[in-house]
Parts: C-alpha cells; sequence; structure tokens
C-alpha cells in the first residue's frame, strides 16, 4: 500500500458513507477502586466523588444569612512516519484516523452481521436534515474516526450470536480487554496461552476492524512469578523477551498497542506508581518498553495508556511533562489514551477534556479516548434520568473528541451491559447496550457526538454570576466580600479577604428552587488567588435535616492568575432537598480568593 492510498483510505470510506441510514467477570480491568483514577478527593484536582463535610466553619446550605438568590491539525506520529494523520474538522471528511498496514478504519461493511436482531434497523438521531446512521460504525467513518469496544474473550467464544454480530456491526477498532496482557498470556515463565488472544484477532481481520493490544505493562494482571524478588537484569530480560515474542506473534496484525499502562500515581513522591517495575527497574522501565516495542516491530503505533488524566490537573499535568520528556529523549511514543472511566455524577468538563486533547496532540501525538464506560447508579432516582445522565456523558466524550482534530479514536470498555468489569463491584449499566442488546439512550448520545454535536447549555442557574449587581446574592462564609472591576478579566469580581480556614469562601444559598429536579449539570468559574492553592467548588445539600457537601471540581491554582475551574456533574437526591447552596472555596486561611463568571447550567439533548 502507497502512502497516498494509506492517507486516502479512510477519507474515500466515508464519503461513501455521508447520507447513510445509522473487567470483564473473567478478571480484573484497568480501573479499580482506590486507584488515583479512582474516587478520592485530592486538593490538586483529580477525580472525586460527593464527600461529606468540608472541614470548614459550618456553613448551611440555607446561606450564613439566610441569603436567597433567585432561580486544528490532525495528529500525527505514526511508527516511523508509516502513516500520517491528516488534518480535518468534525464531521468534515477530511481523513483522520488512519491504520498501518493494508487495512483501512472506514470500512462500512461488517462481516457476517445481521440486520434482523434487536439492535438493528434505522436509528436517526434529531432532525433538522441532520444525517442518521444504522450503526455506530457508520456514523464513526463520516466523523473519519475509529470506533472501538473491549473485547471478552470468553464471551466472544460463548455468549451466542448477538454479541459478536453487535461488535462486527457497530465497532471498526477492537481492543482485548484481558487477553493479552502479561498474566493471562503467561501463566508461567517458559509458556504462552495464546488462544484467546489469536480468537480476537482472527474475528476482527474477518470483520474488517483493526486491534490495539493491551498492554505490555501494567501494576496489575502482571504473572504470578514476576516479583520484586527478582533482580533488576532478570525482570529487564523477562519484560523484554514478553515485548519481542508478542510482536512477533502478531506482527502486522495489529493496528497499534499499549506499551506501558497507569505508571502515574500523583500521591506518591515521585509522582510515578510505585510498581514492580518501578520498585526494581526506577522509571526508565518506561522508555525502555516502548524503545524496545519500536525495535521488535517498526510499524506498530505504541500508546501510553492512563487513568484519571482526562481532567486537567495534577495528574494529566504530570502525564504531560513526563511524556514530552521521554519524546524530547527520542523515545518511540506515537500516541497517548485518556481512559475515560466516568461516573455520571461527577465527571471531566468538556472544556477539559478538549484541551487535554489538544495539547497532547500538540506534541505531534494520536489521541485515543481509550476505555470509555460510565458508573450511573451513583446518582440516586429513577433508570430513565440516570440513562439520561450517561446519554448526556457519551455525548460529551465523543463530541469532544470529534470536534478536536487530533482525537483519532473512541474505544467503549465493552460491548454490552453484560460484560462490563464494573459488575464485578456492583451491577451496573455503563454501556452502550443493556443486557438484551437493546440500544440505550447512550447509543443515541454517541451517535450525536459523532455528528460534532456536544450536550446543550441552558440559562445560568446563578443569580448575578458576573457581579454585575454588586454583592447581591452572594455571601463570605467568614472574612470580607468585596466586589470590584477584575484585574485582568472582563467586568467585576467578587473576592473574599480574611478566610480563616480552607472550607471558607463565596456562597450562594437559596438554589433549591432551581436545583430540585435535579438532572446534569455544567458547571464553570473563573478563580483567583493571591498565593499558590488548590480551589473547589462544591454544592451543599440539606436532605432529611443533615448537610452533605458535593464536590464538583477541584483544581490547584498558581498565583495572580485566573484560572477557569470547570466540571459536569449528575444530582440526584435520595429524599426531597430542604435547601441547597453553592460554594467556592479551597485555599489556605488568609488567602484572598476571588470569583467572576460563575456558571450552573442544566444540560439537555437538542
Amino acid at each position: 500500500m502507497t502512502e497516498l492510498h494509506r492517507w486516502l483510505g479512510p477519507w474515500l470510506a466515508s464519503l461513501a458513507l455521508v447520507g447513510c441510514s445509522e473487567a470483564s467477570p473473567a478478571g480484573k480491568s484497568d480501573n479499580t477502586a482506590g486507584t488515583d483514577g479512582g474516587t478520592p478527593t485530592t486538593a490538586s484536582g483529580e477525580e472525586s466523588t460527593a464527600s461529606t463535610g468540608s472541614g470548614g466553619s459550618a456553613t448551611t446550605a440555607a446561606g450564613a444569612n439566610g441569603t436567597n438568590a433567585s432561580s486544528t491539525g490532525g495528529a500525527t506520529g505514526s511508527s516511523n512516519g508509516a502513516s500520517t494523520g491528516a488534518t480535518g474538522q468534525a464531521a468534515s471528511t477530511a481523513g483522520m484516523a488512519t491504520t498501518s498496514g493494508d487495512s483501512t478504519s472506514g470500512d462500512s461493511t461488517s462481516g457476517d452481521s445481521t440486520s434482523g436482531d434487536s439492535t438493528s434497523g434505522d436509528t436517526t438521531t434529531g432532525g433538522g436534515g441532520r444525517p442518521s446512521y444504522a450503526t455506530l460504525r457508520e456514523a464513526a467513518a463520516a466523523a473519519n474516526r475509529l470506533i472501538g469496544a473491549a473485547v471478552d474473550a470468553a464471551a466472544l467464544a460463548g455468549a451466542g450470536t448477538q454479541y459478536s454480530e453487535t461488535l462486527a456491526r457497530e465497532f471498526d477498532y477492537v481492543t482485548p480487554e484481558n487477553a493479552t496482557k502479561w498474566g493471562p498470556l503467561a501463566p508461567t515463565s517458559s509458556s504462552y496461552d495464546w488462544q484467546g488472544a489469536d480468537a480476537i484477532v482472527d474475528f476482527a481481520e474477518g470483520h474488517q476492524e483493526v486491534v490495539k493490544g493491551h498492554t505490555f505493562v501494567w501494576h496489575e494482571q502482571t504473572p504470578s512469578w514476576v516479583s520484586t524478588s527478582m533482580s533488576a537484569s532478570e525482570l529487564n530480560a523477562a519484560l523484554k523477551s514478553h515485548i519481542e515474542t508478542t510482536l512477533a506473534r502478531y506482527r502486522g496484525r495489529m493496528r497499534a498497542w499499549d506499551v506501558v499502562n497507569e505508571a502515574v500515581d500523583v500521591n506518591t513522591a515521585s509522582g510515578y506508581r510505585e510498581s514492580v517495575f518501578y520498585q526494581v527497574l526506577g522509571p526508565g522501565y518506561i522508555a525502555d518498553a516502548f524503545r524496545w516495542a519500536r525495535a521488535a516491530d517498526p510499524d506498530v503505533l505504541l500508546f501510553y495508556n492512563e487513568i484519571g488524566a482526562e481532567r486537567l490537573g495534577a495528574k494529566s499535568d504530570f502525564m504531560y511533562t513526563m511524556i514530552q520528556e521521554l519524546l524530547d529523549a527520542g523515545v518511540p511514543i506515537d500516541g497517548v489514551g485518556l481512559q475515560s472511566h466516568v461516573s455520571t455524577h461527577r465527571y471531566p468538563s468538556e472544556s477539559d477534556l478538549r484541551a487535554n486533547i489538544r495539547r497532547f496532540a500538540d506534541l505531534g501525538l494520536r489521541v485515543n479516548i481509550s476505555e470509555v464506560d460510565a458508573r450511573t447508579k451513583n446518582v440516586p432516582g429513577t433508570q430513565e434520568a440516570r440513562w439520561l445522565m450517561e446519554r448526556i456523558a457519551f455525548q460529551q466524550v465523543v463530541g469532544s473528541c470529534v470536534v478536536e482534530p487530533g482525537c483519532e479514536a473512541i474505544t467503549f470498555w465493552g460491548v454490552t451491559d453484560s460484560y462490563s468489569w464494573l459488575n464485578e463491584e456492583s451491577e451496573e449499566d455503563p454501556l452502550l447496550f443493556d443486557r438484551s442488546y437493546m440500544r440505550k439512550p447512550a447509543y443515541a448520545g454517541a451517535l450525536d457526538g459523532f455528528m460534532g454535536l456536544l450536550p446543550v447549555r441552558g440559562a445560568n442557574l446563578v443569580a448575578n454570576s458576573d457581579f454585575a449587581g454588586g454583592a447581591t446574592g452572594w455571601e463570605a462564609t467568614t472574612g470580607e466580600l468585596t466586589v470590584a472591576a477584575a484585574e485582568g478579566e472582563s467586568g467585576n469580581a467578587a473576592c473574599v479577604n480574611g478566610r480563616t480556614d480552607v472550607g471558607d469562601g463565596l456562597l450562594q444559598s437559596g438554589l433549591l428552587e432551581a436545583l430540585q429536579a435535579g438532572g446534569p449539570l455544567a458547571f464553570s468559574a473563573m478563580l483567583r488567588v493571591d498565593a499558590p492553592s488548590s480551589v473547589e467548588a462544591a454544592l451543599l445539600i440539606v436532605e432529611g435535616g443533615e448537610e452533605s457537601e458535593f464536590n464538583i471540581a477541584s483544581r490547584a491554582i498558581a498565583q495572580d492568575q485566573w484560572l477557569e475551574l470547570s466540571g459536569y456533574l449528575g444530582l440526584g437526591f435520595e429524599q426531597a432537598p430542604s435547601a441547597i447552596a453553592l460554594k467556592l472555596y479551597g485555599p489556605a486561611s488568609g488567602v484572598e480568593l476571588c470569583a467572576t463568571r460563575v456558571q450552573l447550567q442544566p444540560l439537555t439533548v437538542d
């Protein structure tokens, strides 16, 4: 295949499609409870869940004073220049997602998938002359993106035809969920079990799908014979041999590999996860793994994959600096994966996700949204309400990828709710298809996202959000609140001086009427401090006479610089709330906290 054909393949396929009608239970996966991609709240802006008790002064949701408020060039960086991403805008026909080897990613056919089962048929997503697509493959091809799924080898072998037909019809980019991890592949130091991996690769090749291997180096699902008792030379030799052996078997049959997975942990002194690899080899194992992989297969694309790095903050900043330094040292990295295991109660904003995609693409890297799923059941309410939040979350994630030229692929971490690693913790409904293989509202959200449509923001529910009316509707929990022209920003800003605790800040109460119905919301505010600090936003909610604090977003902030703090959230209640307030806080006592353009907007689909 010539360079011209490799570049034009997905573009030509997309032209043919514009105008068409629409850990697994057997093993651990990549987002386990207690990891820094999970749920603990940190001051540096990592993912968190709603928390109770801010450790500050006893501010109530009703307010300290009872105040009422009225209601982009494409990513490049393929292996040794083997293929080059083209530029292109969302839902245009400029080729973006490319494959290595002779297969292209935009093929509209899906092998032997059938059209008569419960999930087939025409799908339309809105009116107004929008195109409609019969499958996700068609929608993704028209947007010049790859649409992927993590494949459970046991389900592919034994779950019946619905699993394989859905996989073939809807997806063109597959990742073995567990079958190509080191532990499952090499149960002993002298033997390999290729059965599950071979079956997935064979299936993909038979259905015009490309494959991303996952993963050579991860702190979990390593073989039982790999341990800290090994010497550095022993572990280096074992890892190098594993990479070379695996790449030799699948050379020319895989588009890409996640070479290193989840090496960052900003809660350690070093910033690196203190895995067996780090403890025995130091951080140099990351560069070595990529160099060994490139030497073993010069044509396959090599990715670094990370959890909890979608949001702007300490973890994504550390990852960015690490990757930049590796690239500067000549380490062959072609792309990064932002996993995006989200929870609909709190997840990164569109602006955060897009900014992260953009800055990694600006390094010349391909960006994959690599492991999408959604916890939904931690938001109280009906299934209908939870699934609407999931629909909006998936539309936001997919749409953010499509409108950023540097993002080439979105992979969902499973095919159907029946086969999700999250079921190991509790029965969840985190994917596009329910347990009967019916398309959920999330499917329509993904289709809208592939058309470059993002969730619609409604009217701002925060009164006097730009402080044009002075301090009306706002109060300081402690200290003095003043309003003046915002230095370095347009309009006014409110500043709180004399704060006595990290939990003190700026408060707007009286949001009960606006928020009592709950639902998906977008938050953002411009904040500034006069000393390096962390800043946070939270809803204070009173239910059954008890107040809880729902953390929306948190992030480190430099001195005397305006920073956007933002996040999306899904709001639900165990019982009818009696008071709701919004609080901005976080810096140490005595640090001045200023805010302007505070927004809390309902999210809807058009």
